[in-house]
């Protein structure tokens, strides 16, 4: 967590000028080989140290400031993944595989994160403007349309949530609610629907 750069590297060996180098102290990403085979510390040619580059420090105290009493725990604690960061860039030495693994993990992990924070939020009963992605209903208070927002006073609709093949589905009273609305969204709590059967009798 913290500043990755892509930096300008000469070796101090063979003179070859490496364009598109990439430096991040807090994933490992700390060396540079040249084509020479020379591994040069890009933290001592940058003078950019690890703790400098970091900046879990400051989003924890963020975090602790903004999180609410809902927010979810942490799926992958120390005390059941003890690996350190230290040995990630051991066991995946390659620079190019350890960076494309990394974007995978983080992409997938992002969406973990953002569907547990999306429940808690939603079971805590609070409102937000994060779009839901899950099918459902949900009553959305606002604009149904950006430029409605002169002319009309805001609403509150229910709205219903479901899954196309390829995009997201927001429908409420015959008609589709599009990204340019502005508002607020909560998770609709609907009754349990009653037994039917009775009028479904010849």
């Amino acid at each position: 967590m913290g500043t990755r750069y892509i930096i300008s590297v000469k070796c101090p060996e063979c003179g070859v000028v490496a364009d598109d180098c990439y430096y991040a102290p807090t994933c490992d990403f700390v060396t540079h080989e040249c084509v020479c085979g020379h591994v040069i510390d890009l933290a001592e040619y940058t003078g950019i140290m690890y703790e400098e580059a970091s900046n879990a420090a400051e989003i924890g105290r963020l975090l602790e400031v903004q999180k609410s009493s809902w927010w979810p725990t942490n799926p992958y604690p120390k005390s059941i993944f003890p690996m350190p960061r230290e040995q990630y860039a051991e066991i995946v030495p390659d620079s190019k595989l350890r960076t494309g693994l990394s974007g995978m993990l983080g992409r997938e992990y992002w969406d973990i994160a953002s569907d547990a924070i999306w429940v808690a939020m939603c079971e805590a009963d609070e409102w937000t403007e994060t779009w839901p992605v899950e099918p459902g209903y949900y009553w959305f208070y606002g604009w149904c349309s950006a430029p409605l927002r002169r002319d009309y006073e805001s609403e509150m609709v229910l709205v219903k949530v479901s899954k196309a093949v390829n995009a997201i589905a927001y429908v409420t009273n015959g008609r589709f609610v599009y990204k340019d609305a502005v508002g607020l969204w909560k998770k609709a709590v609907l009754p349990e629907p009653p037994d039917l059967e009775g009028l479904c009798q010849a």
